[in-house]
Order: structure tokens, then C-alpha cells, then sequence
């Protein structure tokens, strides 16, 4: 990768340091959202598998807002999550607001690192019950 493409990825992922609040754009019910996904284990040849929304011990579920970036923009951002995971992208599981708030969880704007970024947040503390919301967000994404 040249020097250049790697000063324009970096800068994609830059901290941002708003000057307020509003400067983060709220997230709307009709937004899709893209969870870049790494292990083979977390989908097959038709579906997404539960496992691929499970949140880590923080039970945060990292997320980008694809329906507010570009196509290249979009591109640029899969490729440098994962040059910064040192893992090659297998698939995108995309999926609504609306799902999340079917399946009672929150999303949140999460911008220190990207501007397009969210957590889905509110995640069960219990394994099973985040089993069970994992479950209807699998059921509800497709496959990219």
C-alpha cells in the first residue's frame, strides 16, 4: 500500500473532536447498518449467524452507518477496519434500526474513531437472552 492511500485511510479513521454535541448526526429509524464481518463461523452460504452479532465482554456491537457514507468512502472504511484487525473481510451482515429496536437493544453514535460508527448498546447482561437478540438480528440481516 503506498504512502498516500495509507495517509487517506488513516484520516478516515481519525478521532474526531467535535465542537458540540449536534455535530453528531442522530441515528434514524430507516438507516442500514453494515457489521464487517471476520470468522467464517459467523455465516454460511445464505444466512448470518447469531454468533456475528454476540457483543464482547463490554456488550457493545460495533457497527458502521453504510445508508450515511458513499460508496468509496463505504469501500475505504471495510478496508482499513480490516487492515487495523489484521484480518481479511469475508462478508457485511446489514441490517436495519429498525431490527435493532425490534429486538430491544439500543444504537448509539460512537464517533472517537470514525465518523460513521455506532455501538448497538443495551445488550442483556444474561448469555442466553443476548443469544435470543442475536437471534433476531441473524434473522433479519442479509448478507453483502
Amino acid at each position: 500500500m503506498t504512502q498516500k492511500i495509507r495517509r487517506l485511510l488513516k484520516g478516515l479513521l481519525k478521532r474526531r473532536h467535535p465542537d458540540s454535541i449536534d455535530e453528531i448526526v442522530a441515528i434514524e429509524p430507516g438507516e442500514e447498518l453494515a457489521r464487517f464481518i471476520f470468522s467464517s463461523n459467523h455465516f454460511n452460504s445464505t444466512k448470518i449467524r447469531p454468533a456475528a452479532f454476540l457483543p464482547p465482554p463490554d456488550r457493545k456491537t460495533s457497527v458502521f452507518r453504510k445508508s450515511k457514507m458513499g460508496e468509496n468512502e463505504y469501500l475505504e472504511t471495510r478496508s482499513l477496519v480490516s487492515a487495523k484487525r489484521k484480518k481479511a473481510h469475508k462478508v457485511t451482515a446489514l441490517i436495519g434500526v429498525s431490527t435493532i429496536n425490534l429486538s430491544k437493544l439500543g444504537i448509539e453514535p460512537e464517533e472517537s474513531d470514525h465518523k460513521w460508527h455506532a455501538d448497538i448498546i443495551d445488550w442483556p447482561a444474561e448469555k442466553e437472552e443476548q443469544k435470543l437478540a442475536a437471534i433476531i438480528l441473524s434473522q433479519h440481516a442479509s448478507r453483502e
